[in-house]
């Protein structure tokens, strides 16, 4: 039983009968999500109005006796996404190579038993602007002190730096069955979109690019990648119609194969009202044998292109690459 401290009024909750402002709620603890929020569908019956469904959010704000507090509040059921974390209280400082601590695009690999030394790989590109987006590494135990010591920041430099012309879209990716590590990057020259990849075996020195997939037009986007049963597997995005973004899929035994295997269109079941697919990471959940993926969605660009603002997160599973489970709560809005 934890305490609820809501605003006025008192809310019926299943189970629990009418609670006002102080009074003790029974929680489920299996309805919280990350031990930070609790999101519950409750009917509220206020005075004066009707009996709605309201979604309601209860964030942990400090303990007695050994129980949380949460603070509640009700979020308007037009709006389309409740958070189940909390965004982070400080920033992490990531070393970049110019200094500026502005990054953007975060990919990691965490390695339970350490590889080189470090529990923790993060790829990530500086951003703003479009001339410091280039492919970076750097590494932790705890994730959350970084350091970049031995690497020779960006991994990958810039390419002509014609307007226009820009790296971004990393993707980390380790195979112990190598011991090597994987670092897949986009390339555009405005006209075309490049796909390349990297390696390294000790994570600080890295080989020459290997060229994986070229795509005509600049509208592809953040691509991603596996490696399960002895195959290479790839989706990306198409972002060319602004307000329907197309996710695609690729397999093949070998990573240079990409290139010429069959493009599949993916389905996914859920887009937040106003906004459309921007970027995406998967991963394979062997324990599960599914796989998982982070869709980011954010605001269509208004008239002239306005950018891309007010993103979610959302966690979506399948079972073969190409149909996907999202879940409508985002994980942060």
């Amino acid at each position: 039983t934890d305490t609820l401290s809501s605003g006025g009024g008192s809310t019926t909750i299943p189970g629990n009968g009418a609670k006002s402002r102080g009074d003790t709620l029974d929680i489920d603890t299996s309805t919280i999500a990350n031990k930070n929020y609790v999101d519950n569908q409750i009917s509220s019956s206020f005075s004066g109005t009707a009996s709605t469904d309201l979604n309601y959010r209860l964030v942990p704000v400090g303990t007695l006796n050994g129980r949380n507090i949460y603070a509640g509040g009700t979020v308007d059921p037009s709006e389309a996404n409740l958070a189940m974390m909390q965004h982070a209280e400080d920033e992490l400082i990531v070393p970049t190579f110019d200094g500026t601590q502005n990054i953007a695009h975060p990919s990691m690999e965490y390695i339970d038993t350490s590889w080189n030394g470090y529990k923790y790989w993060l790829a990530f590109t500086p951003y703003p602007a479009e001339n410091r987006e280039n492919p970076s590494i750097a590494y932790s135990n705890d994730g959350i002190t970084w350091d970049t010591t031995g690497l020779s920041n960006p991994v990958v430099p810039p390419g002509d730096t014609a307007a226009g012309n820009y790296n971004s879209d990393v993707d980390l990716l380790f195979r112990a069955d190598q011991s090597k590590m994987y670092l897949f990057w986009r390339y555009t020259d405005g006209s075309n979109d490049m796909f390349y990849g990297h390696t390294s075996t000790d994570g600080l020195t890295w080989s020459d690019s290997t060229s994986i997939l070229t795509l005509s037009g600049s509208t592809w986007l953040s691509p991603t990648y596996q490696y399960i049963k002895d195959d290479w597997h790839t989706w990306y995005i198409d972002a060319a119609d602004s307000s329907n973004s197309i996710l695609y899929y690729r397999r093949a035994d070998q990573l240079t194969g990409l290139s010429s295997a069959t493009q599949q269109t993916c389905t996914y079941n859920y887009t937040p009202s106003g906004k459309h697919l921007w970027h995406i990471q998967v991963w394979d959940d062997l324990a599960e044998d599914q796989l998982c993926a982070i869709f980011n969605f954010t605001d269509i660009p208004g008239p002239g292109g306005a950018p891309n603002t007010q993103g979610t997160l959302h966690y979506a599973t399948s079972t073969d690459g190409k149909t996907w489970d999202v879940q409508t709560l985002s994980l942060i809005h």
